[in-house]
């Protein structure tokens, strides 16, 4: 395979690694912004799409987010399939166009977000819902260490920071296994201590026709925390998504997860390399992606 990476940043670095786990044999070539950053094994840097000689099997897509939509419209030009980091964009500006162009030319497409796991569970045991609670709270300034977390993307509006952008994989789990909502209601501000321009707050009401789901997000709690509260007429069922245990009312394992991280990166990898190779749509596809990152937006 021969696949062109936009953008090497961590991130990236860990779908390449995804991708030389599936296919030793695979070619990377990234585009980069500029010479002089650091050179990474069997990955061949270039610095102009004037360099993009061959046809890549498939476009990934892992630039700052307020360059997507560019990086996007270039990319369709391969007629191949593009896997979109999430969140596919920073604003709906050309939302419309891009998914125009990308049904016109049949392209596959795949957004990265990745907690897409409990829908199963709850298909089999069908309980009656009453409330749905959904948090995620960390501490944006330990994320890189080393690296001042006011000069990253998270950071700063204009790139496509703001955790409710950042975070948007709890709106979009919420989406998969619940359905659109009926309404939202939103509420999203930069008031903490951490001092940062973008949104560090982002809260949600979805109102479905038999419950509500209540989403919380911030970049400001040093106890991270990450968890789906299913409150339903027989108990509570708690997932924690940072250890990957699923409990009920009184502490009962329901189910624990023994996947990791780098399994994650990998599982969604081959799923899209599948559906490259076998010309089948993506689970998460950017018309899909669109869906939730409408609701989502300030």
């Amino acid at each position: 395979m021969k696949i062109l990476v936009i953008g090497l940043g961590s991130i990236a670095q860990r779908h390449i690694e995804a991708i030389h786990t599936i296919d030793m044999n695979a070619e990377i070539f990234a585009l980069r912004h500029s010479k002089g950053g650091k050179e990474t094994d069997r990955i061949e840097s270039i610095y102009s799409w004037d360099e993009v000689i061959f046809h890549p099997d498939f476009i990934l897509i892992s630039n700052p987010t307020s360059e997507h939509a560019e990086a996007m419209e270039k990319a369709i030009q391969f007629n191949c399939p593009l896997f979109i980091e999430k969140p596919a964009l920073h604003n709906l500006e050309k939302a419309d166009h891009l998914l125009k162009l990308i049904k016109k030319n049949n392209i596959i497409t795949y957004v990265g977000c990745d907690l897409r796991f409990i829908k199963s569970y709850l298909k089999k045991n069908n309980p009656i819902i009453n409330e749905i609670n959904i948090y995620c709270g960390s501490f944006l300034p330990g994320w890189r260490k080393g690296v001042d977390y006011r000069n990253v993307y998270s950071s700063i509006p204009e790139l496509g920071g703001g955790v409710h952008l950042d975070l948007i994989h709890e709106p979009d789990y919420c989406y998969w296994i619940f359905g659109k909502p009926l309404s939202v209601r939103k509420s999203f501000s930069n008031k903490s201590s951490i001092q940062i321009k973008a949104y560090d707050y982002a809260n949600y009401l979805f109102e479905y026709p038999s419950f509500n789901a209540s989403i919380i997000l911030n970049y400001y709690r040093k106890d991270s925390k990450r968890c789906l509260e299913i409150i339903t007429s027989d108990g509570t069922i708690t997932l924690d998504l940072l250890t990957g245990v699923v409990t009920d009312s009184e502490g009962k394992i329901l189910f624990q997860s023994s996947v990791q991280a780098k399994e994650i990166y990998l599982n969604q990898m081959k799923h899209f390399i599948g559906c490259v190779r076998t010309k089948k749509e993506s689970i998460h596809p950017f018309e899909e992606s669109l869906e939730v990152l409408k609701l989502c937006m300030a």
